[in-house]
């Protein structure tokens, strides 16, 4: 089959996968009983598959720090703790796929926190709100809701199909709620994604007064430079107060974007930019594929669009941030493309095209997994546009 020919060509045309493959089972049935246990035994390169199960949330965050890892829900969605990922080298990636990050309560951290990555992350598939805000006590001061996902000075971060909120901010001692998405000092790709301020905590007195709290912004950017692609970006609510901004572009930030709305909290700006802003138009369409997926399984490639789209589809071992405004969007892709997967044209009028494919031996035993990282050109009346992305890792017919 030609898309599973083009993915062996590109697995022989890129690096070789390395690394060992680690289970962690809740059940006692894998390698480690908890993410944490397993990432602190990584050296570099292991890909990780967590199995559906009950992992402790409260008071927990998994720490990954200056290696490369893929992190992967195997056998469904998987709820674990927040995600911190820092000083990862410019040699180096992490990839994500198909977790919900749980509010640990305290400590009060964002859903995901990203700092000193030089090296491209990658998340996908993932959902997660960042801890509520705490009501103050005595002289102790309450905290405001935290971010869904804070990212500060990372040089490649990729958000695909992923929902993340911010948290709501405290009661009583009201505090404001947390932005979707804090990009500071960072280059942020998202498609396909939602967005969402944290509603502001409230309280009511006795004498029928109300106090309310700010709702957080969907997405916030300060010296960074942010495409969103097919997405939404919500700020949330605050009562009688100041909703939340759809979209906050500070001064010295850049923000592109395509087929993606910016929606306020009551009282709050759609799009608040005292930076560089710049719509492309068009309409988005989606990519998808099931992910992992094992040497020999069948796997389909989903676009979802119009029909008369024409389709262009290629494949990475690698990905890269491109701004290609011709196109409308990002590629994600790192240069050079193997050889195109699949040409063809959208005919069914549910405007879907399936793309299938049987996943050859690609991995001998001992290799951990190959992430093969996908995107369509298409074209319609507007021209040629880019297609979200998606990733696609392969494990081991034994894993």
């Amino acid at each position: 089959m030609l898309v599973g020919r083009v993915f062996l060509a590109c697995a022989l045309f890129g690096s070789s996968a390395i690394g060992q493959v680690f289970t962690v089972d809740a059940g006692g049935s894998g390698d480690f009983l908890t993410v944490q246990e397993a990432v602190d035994a990584a050296k570099g390169g292991e890909t990780i598959l967590v199995k559906p199960g009950s992992y402790p949330i409260l008071g927990n965050v998994i720490t990954v720090t200056g290696i490369s890892v893929v992190l992967l829900a195997d056998g469904g969605p998987v709820q674990i703790p927040p995600l911190s990922i820092s000083e990862v080298p410019a040699s180096s990636r992490v990839v994500v796929q198909g977790f919900s990050f749980g509010d640990p309560l305290l400590p009060a951290v964002p859903a995901v926190s990203l700092a000193n990555n030089a090296g491209s992350i990658w998340i996908e598939d993932c959902t997660g709100m960042g801890a509520a805000g705490t009501t103050g006590f005595a002289c102790l001061p309450g905290t405001d809701g935290m971010a869904g996902v804070k990212a500060e000075d990372c040089d490649a971060l990729n958000l695909v199909n992923c929902q993340f909120r911010g948290g709501n901010g405290a009661d009583f001692t009201v505090t404001p709620g947390g932005d979707g998405l804090v990009a500071v000092g960072s280059l942020v790709a998202v498609y396909g994604s939602l967005l969402e301020g944290g509603d502001g905590g409230q309280f009511q007195d006795v004498c029928g007064g109300a106090l309310l709290g700010d709702g957080g912004a969907g997405i916030r950017t300060q010296n960074s430079q942010v495409f969103l692609g097919g997405s939404q970006s919500l700020g949330g609510e605050a009562g009688d107060g100041i909703g939340g901004d759809g979209g906050c572009v500070s001064a010295d930030a850049t923000l592109q974007y395509f087929d993606t709305g910016f929606v306020a909290g009551a009282g709050g700006v759609d799009l608040r930019s005292m930076g560089a802003t710049e719509e492309f138009l068009g309409l988005a369409r989606q990519l998808s594929i099931d992910s992992p997926v094992r040497e020999q399984e069948a796997a389909t490639l989903r676009f979802q669009g119009a029909v008369g789209d024409r389709v262009l589809l290629f494949a990475t071992l690698a990905a890269r941030q491109t701004p290609w405004p011709k196109t409308s969007g990002w590629l994600l892709l790192s240069f050079p493309l193997a050889p195109r997967v699949f040409t063809g044209m959208v005919s069914d009028p549910s405007g879907t095209l399936d793309i299938p494919a049987t996943i050859p031996l690609l991995l001998e035993p001992a290799d951990g997994s190959l992430v093969f990282y996908t995107q369509a050109f298409f074209s319609d009346a507007s021209g040629l546009t880019l297609s979200n992305p998606c990733g696609l890792v392969v494990l081991d017919e034994s894993d």
